[in-house]
């Protein structure tokens, strides 16, 4: 289920990072298996490319298990250093705001039981850039762009697109925020029941 958005807060404490305004966003832990390494390589060859202007790369997640030293990575690269941004301690509603402003988000992840930020990207109106992989087939095929997550060189084509068409990006948004039906935890339950039954032969 992706209905799990709490209602405001009066209290909640003013969002940060509203100087962030061009960026494309990933979000998930900081660790192997979330794959952000592939977005930092991919970021480099459009650099070497000279593909014009880039926006902000925001990875939003806490550090987890094995991460490739994404920070290092980050602060030893001269020319990264001041197009990356790694953000670890935002709060539900600031990674909902991250998303609601990107202009498209970004999930590589190798494996997910459920890809959890592309829901949240789509329920949010943002277009996004997906491994071809596991569960993330099953969210919204239809809406979603797949690479290999294996490929930076697909990421690299995929992104280029979308920065270099506007056009075909808002469409793209404009689609997403009209047809994307989120699943809310009622329905999970009831496939839940349903594959059950059909399993067991209970009708």
């Amino acid at each position: 289920g992706e209905d799990f958005t709490p209602p405001p807060d009066p209290a909640a404490p003013p969002l940060r990072f509203n100087e962030l305004q061009d960026y494309l966003l990933c979000v998930g832990t900081l660790e192997l298996r979330k794959n952000q390494s592939l977005l930092l390589n991919a970021y480099r060859i459009l650099l070497e490319r000279d593909a014009g202007p880039l926006p902000k790369l925001v990875m939003c997640g806490r550090d987890g298990y094995a991460n490739n030293n994404l920070k290092a990575q980050v602060e030893n690269d001269h020319e990264l250093r001041d197009l990356v941004v790694i953000i670890e301690d935002a709060s539900d509603a600031e990674i909902e705001d991250l998303f609601r402003r990107c202009r498209f988000s970004l999930f590589p992840a190798v494996y997910e039981g459920w890809g959890l930020p592309l829901a949240e990207s789509l329920r949010l109106g943002r277009p996004c850039i997906c491994s071809d992989t596991s569960s993330m087939r099953e969210i919204a095929p239809d809406l979603t762009i797949f690479a290999s997550p294996h490929s930076a060189l697909e990421w690299v084509d995929w992104i280029g697109r979308l920065l270099g068409d506007d056009a075909a990006l808002a469409h793209l948004a404009a689609r997403v925020a009209s047809e994307y039906t989120p699943t809310n935890w009622s329905n999970t339950a009831k496939d839940i029941m349903r594959a059950i039954q059909q399993r067991s032969g209970i009708q």
